[in-house]
């Protein structure tokens, strides 16, 4: 069966917003903060001084921390020609990078506690020898973020082995060790610079457009299902995230426990971002909620508590619809046989049925045909499909044009990612990579109860 491209999604229609103020625009991340230096989409709210201590184990060499704290200030080469509080728009002379020597875990925690008390502006740096398994619940890595997420403090963890001692890896590593940082900080280093729009809607009724991550994950006993929602704004602008943790005895109806934690989920995420906007100087007239989701079939349960969410904005006198895109991964593999390497353009959209696309996050990035340095190749892999549903409006059709709207929300998203930024795109939107990175660290971390996460933290990006 031969399948043709219906569409193609391009980078230029999707570039990135840099600065506070002004509302810049640029096609990547390097060339926003580095190269025309614009400043980040978000800044910090509530905060002018900060404090990034690096701490180092006893027994290294402290000119590794040296070189940290040194790349922080004064950037790394000519790569990265200036350090982190330029780079951010934030007062050098109000952050401090000091740094200590730990034996243990709990030395960090005490040094910190004693040290610096305003947790909201304070993140800490931690050095570790050699990278650790991330599966195994005990390992450092998961180790350190526990006791301090349990003190009350976001932290950067930073292998010396695999980073910090070899030269070839740094200087692709500051920017995102950079972007983390100031994320975890409270700010958004970009955002998209176009908002997305789904629904026709005249100047006199403007529409917002609320997109809701979900993730799913069991904790590593087994005993628990716990359950992990993002809410982002028209502009892939990161609002909150929610999760919900569910005990799993034996001879439960794992598919009811499923069904309770996304039904939850999505009320909450409704009834708290509902609340901001009725709050906001635009009352929108127009709501379409796009949620993007990966995993198990829908059942009639979830079904019913999307309904509901869209009967909520109508007894608002909100015009309210919501539109579910399942992602799942497929073993469509797309080949360009035009090009001797065979990767397909990144961007490709195919219909297979009315509510059935495919797209690719995967494959080549031509930015410039004349200068094959400039492109990005990222090998052949499968494609996503995407199963689109539609409520409320009394209408359920999947229109072209509509679809084609839902999926500019799914390769916008893919483009927000703080995590390995030397790349344009990455193989999944944040909404589903981020909120399944959550769903499976909160049980690693210990936390087993919402009420143990302050409402400040789960405004940030703390988990990446």
């Amino acid at each position: 069966m031969v399948l043709l491209p219906t569409n193609k999604f391009q980078i230029k229609d999707f570039p990135l917003r840099f600065n506070p103020q002004e509302a810049l625009e640029a096609l990547d991340i390097y060339d926003g903060l580095v190269r025309r230096k614009l400043g980040p989409a978000v800044l910090p709210e509530n905060s002018s001084e900060y404090s990034i201590p690096v701490f180092y184990p006893k027994g290294e060499n402290k000119e590794i921390a040296n070189k940290l704290q040194s790349i922080f200030k004064m950037g790394y080469e000519r790569i990265i020609p200036f350090g982190f509080g330029k780079m951010f728009m934030l007062d050098e002379n109000k952050i401090s990078y000091i740094i200590h020597e730990y034996n243990n875990i709990q030395e960090i925690v005490d040094i910190i506690k004693n040290n610096y008390k305003h947790n909201k502006s304070t993140l800490p740096i931690v050095l570790i020898k050699e990278k650790t398994n991330r599966a195994d619940q005990n390992s450092e890595y998961y180790s350190i973020k526990r006791k301090l997420l349990s003190s009350g403090y976001i932290s950067q963890i930073i292998t010396i082995k695999d980073l910090l001692e070899r030269e070839g890896t740094l200087k692709w590593s500051v920017l995102s060790i950079f972007s983390q940082v100031f994320a975890k900080l409270g700010g958004l280093p970009y955002t998209l610079y176009k908002n997305f729009s789904i629904r026709l809607a005249s100047l006199n009724d403007k529409e917002t457009v609320i997109i809701i991550g979900l993730g799913l994950s069991k904790d590593p006993s087994g005993n628990n299902t716990v359950g992990s929602s993002l809410v982002y704004d028209d502009r892939g602008h990161f609002k909150f995230l929610q999760f919900k943790v569910r005990p799993v005895s034996k001879g439960t109806n794992t598919k009811n426990v499923y069904s309770e934690i996304i039904e939850s989920l999505l009320a909450d995420a409704y009834s708290k971002a509902s609340e901001e906007m009725r709050l906001s100087h635009e009352q929108p007239r127009k709501v379409s909620v796009v949620i993007h989701y990966r995993g198990k079939e829908i059942s009639e349960m979830e079904e019913q508590a999307i309904n509901e969410i869209v009967e909520r904005f109508r007894g608002s006198e909100i015009d309210g619809e919501a539109y579910l895109l399942k992602l799942r991964d497929s073993n469509i593999f797309l080949t360009d046989h035009n090009v001797s390497t065979g990767y397909p353009d990144i961007g490709y959209v195919i219909k297979v049925l009315n509510d059935l696309y495919i797209i690719q996050l995967v494959g080549k990035m031509v930015f410039d045909a004349n200068n094959s340095k400039q492109n990005i190749y990222h090998g052949v892999g499968g494609a996503l499909l995407v199963n689109i549903r539609r409520y409320g409006g009394g209408n359920s059709e999947i229109s072209s044009d509509l679809a084609i709207s839902l999926l500019k929300t799914v390769f916008g998203l893919s483009r927000l990612n703080y995590v390995s930024i030397s790349n344009p795109f990455v193989d999944l939107p944040t909404t589903v990579s981020f909120s399944q990175e959550i769903a499976y660290s909160l049980p690693r971390f210990s936390i087993t109860d919402p009420k143990n996460v302050p409402d400040w933290m789960n405004r940030r990006l703390w988990f990446i």
